[in-house]
């Protein structure tokens, strides 16, 4: 089972986290490869969990960031950029679950348990629509389930939501670098879009 994941984890991407050479050593170490950078924390192939992440906008280098601080655990809390503040800072980090279809994952808030959820239901595919924390709904909440595809620059990729297909963004252009910007989902733009590229650092 494990030379599965290996390769299926090879076959999807071989530099989405080429900055994290600590976890990039862990995974050569068993034999996995750095989609997510690091081995699987719990579960099985079908189900694993990894982090927690720092999940980074390379227009920036800012966190993806659950607004209110570590306490802000409630449904319906924006998810933000915002200068990564540290290892106690568990609104800046998540896990990515695998959903078990092999190709998406559930990506959770550390603070709270909580899902990277389009705000509006798995009928929310407009351009600009916002990104918030929500409960975990199961997986017909495709909404809440994200595939991860190689970005542009290759240490990068591209979070793409589920049910719209379009990409994570910081609202506002690859020149939106201040604190407190909302994320949204927007058409997925290419190489000049770097405020739709994200990557992995450990806390």
């Amino acid at each position: 089972m494990q030379k599965w994941l290996a390769h299926r984890l090879e076959s999807a991407s071989t530099a989405l986290v080429k900055r994290d050479s600590a976890g990039r050593r862990l995974l050569t170490a068993l034999a996995l490869t750095p989609v997510l950078g690091m081995a699987a924390l719990t579960g099985s192939a079908t189900a694993a969990t990894y982090g927690p992440y720092n999940i980074r906008a390379e227009n920036s280098n800012s966190c993806m960031d659950v607004r209110g601080g570590t306490g802000s655990t409630a449904d319906g809390a924006v998810v933000q950029q915002y200068q990564c503040l540290g290892s106690t800072q568990t609104n800046q980090q998540w896990y990515f679950r695998d959903t078990g279809d092999g190709l998406t994952y559930y990506v959770t808030a550390r603070n709270s348990g909580k899902c990277l959820d389009v705000r509006g239901g798995t009928a929310a595919t407009a351009n600009g629509t916002a990104l918030q924390q929500f409960q975990c709904l199961g997986y017909a909440q495709s909404n809440q389930r994200w595939y991860l595809t190689r970005g542009p620059v290759g240490s990068t990729f591209n979070l793409r939501a589920a049910n719209s297909n379009r990409c994570a963004d910081v609202t506002g252009g690859p020149g939106a670098i201040a604190d407190g910007i909302a994320l949204q989902i927007w058409d997925c733009l290419g190489s000049a879009a770097t405020n739709q590229e994200w990557y992995l650092t450990t806390p």
